[in-house]
């Protein structure tokens, strides 16, 4: 993945792989993370972008791969593609990388 890449519209998803990462709050996660708690706000509530710094940090503690988290959050971003053909191949994918 290229350097510098920004997810938007997934703060669902962050939010709950935020929990599974064992933050109950954004505070928790802010101080483990190195993280601005305002911006978790703001990635959660889909104001802004999540950078790649922050889904690889994520990553790190949830113990998987950049890739899986990237592919979570493209599943919320993207809801048309659960009707489409590729709901599986994403499936799939992401039991392979979990």
């Amino acid at each position: 993945m290229a350097k510098g890449v920004v997810i938007d519209g997934a703060g669902a998803t962050l939010a709950r792989l935020r929990q599974d990462a064992g933050f109950a709050t954004v505070d928790e996660a802010a101080d483990a993370l190195g993280v601005d708690r305002s911006l978790i706000y703001k990635y959660e509530g889909n104001k802004v972008g999540v950078p790649e710094a922050y889904l690889e940090k994520l990553a790190e503690r949830l113990k998987k791969s950049l890739t899986y988290v990237v592919l979570e959050c493209m599943q919320e971003r993207y809801p048309e593609l659960a009707s489409k053909p590729v709901a599986g191949y994403f499936a799939k994918l992401l039991k392979e990388i979990e």
